[in-house]
Order: structure tokens, then C-alpha cells, then sequence
């Protein structure tokens, strides 16, 4: 099974990269994986791994099955416990110090530095709630608006709306009978402390108590079709950015609290953006090998030329502001953000696919993917 094909849970309309659902099936099982602890494995750290983030001397790593683990190099690793076996899609660090992680059927982990362990405090059946609820209100206000129009009004959008409203939230009651299906696909926190997570069908979730408490926002992006929200990042100044489905994006210079869209130029799916540690620059990457670069902080963008027509999962911008993409078979684009046409290829010789790549201090690149978690210099 590829690495896309884990990591997409239930996005229909990634198919056409060659993605498949897989969680999906998790309302038909008997087996509740948001219940089930995530099993101790030797193998854990050679298993699919999505995304990391520098801890301590090492890296946190989280997966397929649950999987979490703590990783400084192949021979030093270990597993932590976690009270779920859906896979976990993100982690970030939270402003106190803790971390917190997203994953399938909208689980959110918290990791506490005082207890040292992993609880849940979020999950699939706490969104169907909160969107239940939403869409409650929303119906309210909007029979309140339908009656307090005049006489002479027009009222074919309004009630077209309402009926809008209305099949939502039987969806919506429907979902949670059958069970969780959305999944949570990426996490940051704020300069001011807000954590936001994005995932499948427009969801857009704030939490200003350190990821205790969850709210829905989706209603702050321009995504009246819902397009997925694959992924969410930061910049040194602290402007937000997520890029998706069908070339949606937004930008927000005010911790979350309003976004604009940004124009990108392709109408594809974007599943990573990056930010520069020392510039404006900004590089958004996807389907089928298309790129885009921004010098001033997303107001514009430009198509690069296609090197590769291979899906780029994951990124990162070093110091020297040189970036490094990568994705399907082992394949490693980088090119300075000041000549991005100028682009190098190099092939990891795995040849497996890889979700995400940080740089340590020494250059050397750790990757991570459908073969676990690596470190490997480039070239060699």
C-alpha cells in the first residue's frame, strides 16, 4: 500500500493521484480504533511515519497505527503509549511546552511534559457535536432571518440557504450514528498560543486553552464547497497560511482570527506550504509535481516549470533559504528560494515515498515515510 493511500483516510477526490480511502472502513469493523491502545512494536520506527518535529536531542515521529515515537537515530528510539490506533497525521509544540497531534476520525492527542504520556481529548464524535450544534444555530438565525424579511422580499436564497442548513445537519446525524470519517491532517499553534487544526471537508478547528478544548471555525476561510485543508504553517512573523483541495488558500496576519484568500496558479490540490525562517518567501507544493513560489508573503505567486510529475508530500526551507522538497519514490527536489528554477534531483536510495524532511544542524536530512524514519545526507 503507498503512502497516499494511508495518509488520504477518506478523501474521494485525491483519487485521481492515486489514492485510496482507508479509513473509511473503520465505522463497518467491530473494532474501535479511537478505543483501542496502539500496540507496542519493534518495528514502529520502520513503519509509515508522516510528520516529525524536533524534541530535545531528537525528533518526535508520529504514523500509521497510532504510532508515536521519539527518535534520535535507527539504533536509538523508543515508543511512547497511546490510547489510539488511528493514524496520526501532524504534531506540533504547544506555547507551554506540550505537544499536541491530529490524526484519522478527527483524534486529537495531548502530550503532557508533567506526565510524560499521551491522552486523547478529541475525536470524531466531538466533532459531529460541535457541527450538530453549529449547524442548530445557524438554522435558528436563519428562520429568525426568513421571518423579519419584508413582505416584498424575495425569499428564494434565503430558503434555499436554510435548505442547505437543514440536509446538513441530517448528514451530520446521520455521520454520527455511522461513526467518525473526517480526518485532521495538519496542526500549528500561534504566535498568541491559539492552536488551529485543518482537515477534511473545510474543517477549520481553534483551541485558545493550550488544545484542551476544541471549536469550530471554518466559517473564517472562503470554502463555501468545502474543499479539504491539507495543511497549515506559520511564518517568522507570525502570518498563517493553509493551502488544499482545488487550490484553495488563505492567508491570516492576525493569529487566525480572519483570513483572506490567496490566488494560486494552479487549480489543483496543494498538500504542504512552506515558510522561510529569514524571508518573505513562501513555497506551496502538491499534485502531479507542480510548485509554486511567493517572494512577498503570499500576495504573489509563480508557477514553476515541472521538473517531476510525482505528488510532493512535505518540505522544508533552511537558513541559507534553500528548500527541499520530497514525495513519491525517493525522489528529493531543492533549489534556492532566490533562483527556484534551478533545481536539483536526487533520489534516496530506498526509493520509498516520504511525507515530510527536516534538516539537522549538519545538513543532513531526516525523512520521513513509507519506510519509517531515516537520516541521510544528500548525494550520498
Amino acid at each position: 500500500m503507498s503512502l497516499k493511500k494511508i495518509i488520504s483516510g477518506c478523501f474521494s477526490l485525491l483519487c485521481c493521484s492515486g489514492l485510496l480511502f482507508s479509513s473509511g472502513l473503520y465505522a463497518q469493523n467491530k473494532l474501535e480504533l479511537l478505543n483501542e491502545p496502539a500496540l507496542e512494536s519493534h518495528l514502529a520506527s520502520k513503519s509509515v511515519l508522516l510528520n516529525t518535529i524536533a524534541h530535545d536531542s531528537g525528533y518526535i515521529a508520529v504514523g500509521e497505527r497510532g504510532h508515536i515515537i521519539e527518535w534520535t537515530n535507527p539504533e536509538q528510539w523508543s515508543q511512547f503509549a497511546v490510547p489510539v490506533s488511528v493514524t496520526i497525521t501532524d504534531v506540533s509544540k504547544l506555547a507551554n511546552g506540550d505537544f499536541v497531534a491530529v490524526g484519522h476520525d478527527a483524534v486529537i492527542l495531548l502530550f503532557k511534559q508533567e506526565s510524560q504520556e499521551w491522552v486523547k481529548v478529541f475525536d470524531g464524535y466531538s466533532l459531529t457535536d460541535l457541527l450538530i450544534t453549529s449547524l442548530g444555530k445557524q438554522i435558528e438565525a436563519q428562520e429568525l432571518r426568513l421571518e423579519n424579511l419584508p413582505p416584498d422580499a424575495s425569499k428564494y436564497d434565503e430558503e434555499y440557504y436554510l435548505e442547505d442548513l437543514q440536509f446538513a445537519l441530517e448528514d451530520a446525524q446521520k455521520e454520527k450514528q455511522a461513526g467518525p470519517n473526517k480526518p485532521l491532517l495538519s496542526v500549528i499553534t500561534a504566535d498568541n498560543g491559539t492552536v488551529f487544526a485543518t482537515g477534511a471537508y473545510g474543517t477549520l478547528l481553534q483551541s485558545k486553552d493550550n488544545a484542551q478544548t476544541w471549536e469550530f471555525v471554518n466559517n473564517r476561510i472562503d470554502n463555501e464547497s468545502k474543499f479539504h485543508l491539507n495543511a497549515i504553517s506559520k511564518d517568522a512573523k507570525g502570518n498563517l497560511f493553509i493551502v488544499g483541495e482545488n487550490a484553495v488558500a488563505a492567508k491570516s496576519s492576525d493569529n487566525g482570527e480572519s483570513w483572506e484568500r490567496m490566488d494560486l496558479p494552479y487549480n489543483g490540490s496543494f498538500f504542504g506550504i512552506e515558510t522561510s525562517p529569514n524571508s518573505d518567501h513562501l513555497v506551496a507544493f502538491g499534485l502531479q509535481g507542480h510548485i509554486a513560489v511567493s517572494d512577498d508573503s503570499g500576495e504573489n505567486w509563480v508557477l514553476l516549470p515541472k521538473s517531476l510529475s510525482i505528488s510532493f508530500l512535505g518540505g522544508t526551507i533552511d537558513e541559507s533559504g534553500k528548500a527541499y522538497l520530497v514525495g513519491h519514490g525517493g525522489l528529493i527536489v531543492t533549489f534556492p528560494l532566490t533562483n527556484p528554477e534551478n533545481q536539483s534531483i536526487y533520489k534516496h536510495p530506498s526509493g520509498s515515498t516520504f511525507a515530510s524532511v527536516m534538516l539537522t544542524s549538519d545538513k543532513q536530512l531526516v525523512l520521513a515515510g513509507q519506510l519509517g524514519i531515516k537520516r541521510w545526507t544528500i548525494g550520498n
